[in-house]
């Protein structure tokens, strides 16, 4: 959870304060809590079978769910990440949604989970990658998810994840959000109508289309589509 201040019991330590902390309770942890006058709220709860999964992707040789021996946490980058998932939790495209979860959970269990594995440097997959982005390209206009990916692939989330940023500079979600307004831009210049360019090429609506592009240009799709010539 992630709380503005907060005291809670568990067997890590009797009481603990989180001011804009990262707050874990280990799998099966009983713990209690209370609240000071602003209150608390549970922001995220992970399965244990989606936590041993990702622990296992980390490493291999690791077997259960990840231990974290720390109960509160002041980590900026990973407090950033799980703020960045849940700005998008409730956004269309469930493959950003999935990949900054991951990206996330990842981050806490490498860097503080009990077990870790050690950060060793990974060799890059070039062909994995590519196999991520061309599913990607063959279906813009799919909500794409990690699953689909995995079966396209038969490899891993993790793994397919790192191998694609280490190849690409950016996760698949961001490469397919480029690659679709790319395919509007192109389609729009030629005199194809804004709505119908937002539809085939997998945004929600014109409006989504819009804000996406006019963040990516500098200009909006109707300026495009009364000057198809500008770049």
């Amino acid at each position: 959870m992630t709380c503005r201040q907060e005291l809670c019991s568990c067997s890590l330590s009797h009481v603990i304060e989180c001011p804009l902390s990262d707050c874990l309770a280990d799998p099966g942890e009983i713990h209690t809590g209370e609240a000071d006058l602003e209150g608390w709220t549970y922001t995220l709860q992970i399965p244990i079978g989606a936590l041993t999964q990702l622990h296992r992707a980390l490493d291999e040789r690791r077997e259960g769910p990840p231990d974290f021996p720390v109960g509160v946490i002041e980590d900026p980058r990973a407090v950033a990440r799980l703020a960045t998932f849940f700005r998008v939790v409730r956004s269309a495209d469930p493959l950003e949604r999935e990949s900054r979860l991951l990206a996330a959970l990842g981050h806490l269990v490498r860097v503080h989970g009990a077990d870790r594995a050690r950060n060793r440097p990974h060799a890059v997959e070039p062909g994995l990658a590519r196999s991520v982005r061309d599913y990607l390209a063959d279906h813009l206009a799919e909500a794409v998810t990690l699953a689909d990916l995995e079966q396209a692939t038969g490899t891993g989330r993790y793994r397919l994840l790192r191998a694609f940023a280490r190849a690409y500079g950016l996760p698949p979600h961001a490469w397919l959000v480029q690659a679709r307004l790319e395919r509007a831009h192109a389609l729009i210049a030629r005199g194809i109508g804004i709505c119908e360019a937002a539809a085939v090429t997998g945004f929600a609506d014109q409006p989504h289309l819009t804000r996406l592009f006019k963040r990516a240009y500098g200009y909006t799709p109707g300026v495009l589509a009364r000057s198809p010539r500008i770049p």
